[in-house]
């Protein structure tokens, strides 16, 4: 299997620019919540993305971008994370669930949900695709934007009330594809990734993972693993169809002190596995035991050049790329447009205004 490796990315939840200048470090996970980029209907605050996207734009770093409509309050409670969909959509009468640590999650499945969560997605698609230092996004689909509505693991307690603003398997399986599917009319230059985790609290026979998985293979959307261990050896059997070399991304699990691994057997089994994106925890790059493995590692990756391709309307590979590399390409010369954000000297086409 040819090396895809692009190289490690820094994964941590304060959006951070620590390591941007490192040179074992190939970009970052930055993460925003909908209510932060929405706060009301059709206003968006852009600036949070550009201002964190900045210093690594200028240390040519690449960026993988999620917008999460649901999380648990404590991830990020300077974010106020635990109310990631913005208050005025549930004004709509959205209806909710709230979780035992006061989280607020959203009817995602409700027509107003969707059709105003479609008219933001396409803002920032209009925004931010193609953006040559933007190398995914990862899909906001359920809680952390991962393919479960909710993974607070409360029992029968959590079915129960999700049950009563209309859940089931069948339903959360149309609205997966839903919420992709206003992701690929949108995006059609950065590629795209969805994180599926145990998708379906229902216990519905055939409701399973087998069926995101085939669904993101037949859609062309990367694959990302937000569990990713030393003993990670091949993929679990949900993968089955998923063939060697397709777009996948390895988020560690836990750091390296929680998981009792140490940095080169994670970032080991991820590359063995044919990983494009080695999400690392930022407590692990800290650590200065860990500085000669993410050299060697670095070393491993191949090159993403930025912002020196030829004009051309979709990426190639490496310095051959044109607008943006699409889903598989590394390419991401920038073709001569120019992005609205202050982070850049680009500025892409039809963006609009903050």
């Amino acid at each position: 299997m040819a090396n895809t490796f692009q190289g490690i990315h820094v994964f941590n939840n304060n959006n951070a620019s620590t390591y941007s200048d490192n040179p074992s470090i190939a970009g970052t996970y930055l993460g925003f919540y909908w209510a932060q980029l929405e706060p009301s209907k059709g206003v968006y605050n852009w600036d949070l993305i550009d201002q964190a996207m900045k210093p690594w734009v200028a240390n040519g770093k690449q960026i993988d971008l999620r917008v999460s409509t649901s999380a648990w309050k404590k991830w990020q409670p300077a974010q106020d994370s635990g109310n990631a969909t913005p208050r005025w959509v549930y004004d709509l009468g959205v209806r909710f669930v709230t979780e035992t640590d006061g989280a607020v999650k959203p009817e995602y499945w409700n027509p107003l949900f969707l059709s105003n969560l479609s008219d933001f997605i396409a803002a920032l698609a209009a925004r931010y695709d193609g953006h040559p230092n933007i190398a995914v996004i990862e899909m906001g689909i359920g809680d952390g934007g991962e393919t479960k509505p909710d993974t607070m693991n409360n029992g029968q307690a959590r079915l129960s009330q999700w049950k009563a603003i209309g859940y089931s398997d069948q339903v959360w399986m149309t609205t997966i594809q839903d919420i992709a599917g206003f992701y690929i009319a949108n995006f059609k230059k950065t590629p795209l990734a969805l994180m599926p985790n145990a998708s379906f609290i229902g216990g519905t026979k055939g409701y399973d993972e087998q069926m995101v998985i085939d669904f993101a293979v037949e859609k062309g959307l990367w694959l990302q693993d937000n569990g990713l261990t030393a003993a990670e050896k091949s993929w679990p059997g949900s993968w089955k169809n998923v063939k060697p070399g397709y777009p996948y991304i390895a988020e560690q699990r836990n750091d390296t002190a929680s998981s009792g691994d140490t940095l080169d057997a994670d970032l080991a089994a991820a590359m063995a596995l044919g990983a494009r994106i080695a999400l690392v925890f930022a407590s692990d790059i800290a650590n200065p035991k860990n500085a000669q493995t993410l050299t060697e590692y670095a070393a491993k990756a191949t090159s993403v050049v930025v912002g020196s391709g030829s004009s051309g309307s979709t990426g190639g590979t490496g310095s051959t790329g044109g607008n943006t590399g699409g889903s598989g390409s590394t390419g991401t010369g920038t073709g001569g447009v120019v992005c609205p954000c202050p982070c850049c000297p680009l500025k892409l086409n039809n963006a609009p205004s903050a």
